[in-house]
């Protein structure tokens, strides 16, 4: 009988990150004889039990097995979401029931609390994960609306003991990137002995250099209005390239500018050189034909746009944010500079930009950094190996 195998996750049908990384998980498991399935909490509050169910009397949500993104899995309603605590806790005997199906289980997600079920079974799991709750939650905190800022800043401290319980609980850490790996174990306090890297991969085969290039076209793709992106950041630093560069381009790709950055990119007067494309069928031409990939976050768990620009041979300018740092080596194959210093940002953009030679040998710097080191290839392997060791 072939070997089942729970993968804890977020909803994949809301969290684009989140249903990359488990979609991986999900084929490397099929492709070497598992039969993995899908348990996560749906996140829609049509399709949980709320306060207003109970007060209108409503017919209770049930439990899905079905295909979700090109997965089979369980998708669970939540009960009181109004009340983050309780997200894993009043639904606790629905996740034990599907939990029992399999004899391994592992944990995806940007943070590790979906692995709270198996914590409290006390089973023994992976967790591979991009970033901790308290960096999530301050990077986050600043895109909700006040209501939910309120609620979330209640919850905090009790999550962060569920989180806390469900690292301590795991048999192994997969980290994404060597910033999480040092947050989990120096501000979480696991031990380091529990913690391995392994970040995510990238399809080397399909993010490949080619077509024209632009050598004055910037690139940002990514949630432009998440406040952790930091995207202000970059358009200050933009009409700074102007000044230097008056045809220089920047193409936003992801989603159209809020209110507040719009009427930033008004004041700057840098509309005219801005191409605002939103969401695209495919980023892969756009990687291609820019002459720098531009990072600008506060944080990022591994920040996956950046390795993918990289496969193109487009070098990238990041932040000092975390998971970039692992890819980007400064003035080898790109340029570091810190957290808010748009004038840096802005001079490094500028020397990729009038140093043809220099952004030739990043580019192919960077293309060799995503094959050697991130490729499906590289890390297929290491995580079925991780699996295996249940």
């Amino acid at each position: 009988m072939t070997e089942k195998v729970s993968i804890s996750t977020l909803d994949v049908r809301n969290t684009a990150g989140t249903s990359t990384v488990t979609k991986f998980t999900y084929d490397t498991l099929t492709d070497n004889g598992y039969d993995p399935y899908l348990i996560f909490n749906a996140i829609p509050w049509d399709e949980c039990v709320t306060l207003l169910n109970f007060y209108k009397q409503k017919p209770l949500p049930e439990t899905e097995f079905s295909s979700y993104c090109g997965m089979e899995g369980f998708k669970i309603e939540r009960v009181l979401p109004e009340v983050a605590v309780f997200n894993y806790i009043l639904n606790f005997h629905k996740w034990s029931q599907y939990l029992e199906n399999a004899s391994k289980h592992i944990v995806t997600g940007g943070t590790c609390i979906q692995g709270l079920p198996l914590a409290i079974k006390n089973e023994q799991y992976i967790c591979w994960i991009g970033t901790t709750f308290k960096d999530q939650h301050e990077l986050q905190i600043d895109d909700f609306a006040p209501h939910r800022k309120y609620r979330n800043k209640l919850a905090f401290p009790v999550q962060r003991q569920y989180e806390r319980h469900v690292l301590e609980s795991a048999d192994l850490i997969l980290a994404q990137s060597s910033h999480t790996k040092e947050r989990i174990t120096e501000n979480i306090g696991v031990s380091e002995s529990k913690v391995e890297l392994l970040p995510f991969p990238v399809d080397t085969e399909e993010y490949t250099p080619g077509g024209a290039t632009n050598d004055k076209e910037i690139l940002f793709v990514g949630r432009i209005n998440a406040a952790r992106k930091n995207t202000a950041l970059l358009l200050n630093a933009f009409a700074q390239v102007l000044n230097k560069i008056p045809d220089a381009e920047l193409t936003l790709v992801g989603e159209k500018p809020n209110e507040k950055l719009q009427t930033l990119i008004n004041e700057l007067g840098i509309e005219p050189s801005i191409n605002i494309e939103g969401r695209v069928p495919s980023v892969l031409p756009y990687y291609r034909r820019a002459s720098v990939f531009a990072l600008p976050s506060n944080q990022e768990g591994l920040g996956i746009v950046g390795l993918e620009a990289q496969s193109c041979g487009t070098p990238v300018v990041s932040t000092t944010c975390g998971g970039p740092e692992d890819y980007v080596v400064d003035g080898e194959n790109g340029f570091l500079v810190p957290i808010g210093d748009s004038e840096s940002f802005a001079e490094s953009l500028i020397t990729v930009l009038t140093d043809s030679n220099l952004r030739n040998e990043f580019g192919d710097r960077s293309r060799e950094m995503a094959v050697a080191n991130y490729s499906k290839k590289e890390i297929q392997p290491r995580l079925q190996e991780y699996v295996s060791y249940l």
